[in-house]
């Protein structure tokens, strides 16, 4: 599923939770992937990478507590 992060909510709703499971794996935190890939590759400083996951997001990326939105540390490469 394209843009999973736009969904995340959906990650505990009893309804959505095995489908999002299957396919957003990494979002819903169940990511088993032992490498690792900067989210912000491409991407200026600044630029919104999707929502905060329990105040954590992506390596590249740090979460605003505010907004409740992950922001691109530096520009990616």
């Amino acid at each position: 599923m394209a843009n999973c992060y736009q969904y995340s909510t959906l990650c505990n709703a009893t309804l959505y939770q095995s489908i999002m499971n299957a396919t957003c794996a990494c979002t819903c935190g169940l990511c088993t992937n032992t490498t690792t890939t900067n989210a912000c590759t491409g991407l200026a400083a600044g630029a919104n990478v999707g929502p905060c996951i329990n105040n954590a997001c992506q390596t590249g990326a740090t979460c605003n507590t505010t907004t409740q939105l992950c922001i691109c540390l530096t520009a990616g490469r």
